[in-house]
């Protein structure tokens, strides 16, 4: 998404918002109208990054998603189903640093002027 461009790739990470204003304390959506040129492009950029997630995407994984409304969205329920929670994520690497760690690194040692390799 990067080599596209940066906006896109922020779309996809940072939560998008419909413009809004505040009046007599409640907030409400802006009128199109009167958005700003950056609130356009910010909506453009989301709308484009969406694009790009659903065309990227197998049929199983677009229906996945085909009900998400923003990037952002999209791309959060992609990264949930294929690496699970945070939480899964960190218990799933507690886990392979617990079998990995007995192992030792082999290393190489020099017998009268013969390598040998030692596990100790």
């Amino acid at each position: 998404m990067q080599s596209v461009h940066r906006s896109i790739w922020k779309a996809m990470i940072t939560k998008y918002k419909i413009p809004t204003k505040i009046k007599d304390e409640t907030e409400t959506e802006k009128p199109f109208d009167s958005w700003d040129q950056n609130e356009i492009k910010r909506v453009e950029n989301d709308a484009m990054t969406l694009n790009i997630i659903h065309s990227t995407l197998n049929s199983n994984e677009f229906f996945r998603i085909s009900a998400c409304t923003t990037a952002k969205v999209a791309w959060d329920l992609i990264q949930v189903t294929h690496e699970g929670t945070p939480k899964v994520r960190r218990a799933r690497k507690i886990t392979l640093i617990q079998e990995y760690e007995p192992l030792e690194k082999p290393s190489w040692k020099c017998n009268r002027g013969l390598l040998t390799l030692s596990t100790t």
